[in-house]
């Protein structure tokens, strides 16, 4: 199955934006040893994150979840026989969404090991949870692969799977080599395997078997393999993906997982130690693994300094960018914030004074021989088709075609907006508000809202940028793709 890797970020938002058709919730409790304490975890989907620092318990805490799914796995996983105690299911709830023959989507509630297991179950009975974990399934395939001299005469019998152009694209962009031809065999029920995938490639002139694949290119292989076989409305654990392979292969990784999560509806956990990864999830669903003791904590939408001062967790690239006033700097982190844009954690903001002096400091700072800096000039948008060329960086205005103040004034003017529902406060709370500032002119008038309902101008602009995302969502979107090219260096 094909798997476009373009539009990432249009992907991480359709994924988001709509509930899984299977699972929306799991609360899992648990112990890790027969006398330890009574753990929970409660995850909510549809791609969740679970970290922390080693042996906290977040890979128990996966087999916990695994055993409250059914313990079952599909006939595509490929894992040796071992690990560690199994930890000891106390009780699992899941909300669960299942689309009737109408097309509608039904919650429902289901407690229990059978009744979930059930609900995971394909058209002929096969099991729709799918386990990726590089550390034990990578080395021991290879091993099989290099060793046992019975499979290399089984290939011959086999007829190839030959991937497509689009496939060889992804495939190419994912492993960062340039495949020209790749084929996918499959030796079915052999010895205690369902099935044992081989590839056969050709880069660069150059034709060769997994047997001569490092562990990072035979693990990208394998995982792809993976992803053509996961079935709708099913579940895919991923246990620290980004084993062996470079952080651009573990972006690619993630997005290709988003894709299919978007695709397929599936319902995704993973653990993971990458930047590259965790950058991708939302905090709402990311959760930091710690422990005490025996005891084991699950914190939900942690503090993006603790992720990186703990776990080093460091973003790729830094973008600093600077503004003419405090109005719009509060204008950019709120529209940043409701885009969801990758790069709202590592986005730094500061105030020149005004339009020349954005100028000015950009032409004083010369871009060094690395580049984990990006500076960028964000003019307000009263600026538009008027704002200078910088030799070294970008430039690019806020949205609309006036100023911050009066871009937030225009949309509680709208007449689609409900302002009262908006901001959360009274009907005749806000008529008062509003009533105070009237006549004022834009700056006065922000300050005097802000002090009159009362609320912190830069919850008005939160505010304000949650209706612009309705009134105007293209607008919002072209802001956030315009930003995130120009960091690539896109003009």
């Amino acid at each position: 199955m094909a798997m476009r890797l373009a539009q990432t970020n249009d992907i991480w938002r359709s994924v988001y934006k709509k509930p899984s058709t299977f699972v929306e919730v799991i609360t899992v409790k648990y112990r890790e040893i027969k006398d330890g304490p009574e753990l929970q975890f409660s995850l909510n989907g549809p791609i969740t994150l679970l970290c922390g620092e080693n042996g906290v318990g977040k890979s128990r805490a996966m087999r916990a979840l695994h055993q409250s799914l059914g313990g079952g796995l599909n006939d595509a996983d490929f894992r040796p026989a071992i690990g560690p105690e199994q930890p000891i299911l106390l009780d699992v709830y899941a909300e669960i969404n299942k689309v009737g023959a109408d097309g509608e989507v039904n919650k429902s509630s289901i407690a229990g090991i059978e009744s979930i297991s059930e609900c995971l179950k394909g058209a002929e009975g096969d099991n729709l949870v799918y386990w990726f974990d590089p550390t034990l399934q990578i080395p021991y395939l290879l091993h099989l692969l290099r060793h046992d001299s019975s499979l290399s005469d089984l290939w011959e019998g086999v007829s190839p799977r030959k991937l497509n152009t689009e496939e060889l694209s992804d495939l190419s962009s994912l492993v960062g080599r340039s495949y020209v031809a790749a084929e996918i065999y499959e030796i079915e029920d052999y010895v205690d395997h369902n099935v044992v995938p081989y590839f056969r490639v050709t880069s660069h002139g150059v034709t060769y078997g997994a047997e001569d694949m490092g562990l990072g290119e035979l693990s990208l292989l394998f995982f792809f393999w993976l992803l053509g076989r996961v079935s709708d409305n099913s579940v895919l654990l991923l246990e620290e993906p980004e084993t062996f392979i470079a952080p651009h292969s573990q972006r690619g990784l993630i997005d290709l997982v988003a894709l299919l999560a978007s695709k397929k509806s599936i319902f995704v956990v993973v653990t993971s130690h990458s930047g590259a990864i965790a950058e991708r999830i939302p905090s709402k669903y990311v959760y930091l693994t710690s422990r005490i003791g025996k005891e084991v904590n699950f914190l939900p939408n942690p503090p993006r300094s603790i992720l990186f001062d703990r776990l080093g967790l460091v973003p790729p690239k830094s973008i600093v960018a600077f503004v003419e006033d405090d109005a719009a700097a509060k204008l950019a982190k709120a529209l940043l914030e409701a885009g969801n844009s990758k790069y709202m954690s590592h986005f730094w903001i500061f105030i020149a004074g005004n339009d020349s002096e954005i100028s000015t400091i950009l032409a004083k700072i010369k871009p060094p021989s690395s580049d984990p800096i990006f500076f960028i000039g964000l003019f307000d948008g009263d600026k538009r088709g008027n704002i200078p060329r910088s030799e070294f960086w970008a430039n690019m205005c806020l949205p609309g075609n006036v100023c911050p103040e009066q871009f937030l004034q225009n949309i509680f003017n709208d007449a689609s907006v409900d302002l009262a529902d908006l901001l959360n406060k009274p009907r005749e709370v806000v008529a008062t508000a509003l009533a105070s500032v009237d006549g004022k002119n834009h700056h006065d008038w922000l300050a005097g809202l802000s002090s009159a309902l009362p609320m912190s101008e830069e919850e008005l602009f939160r505010c304000a940028t949650k209706a612009y995302s309705k009134i105007d969502p293209e607008g919002l979107k072209g802001f956030i793709y315009e930003i995130e090219e120009r960091v690539k260096g896109r003009p």
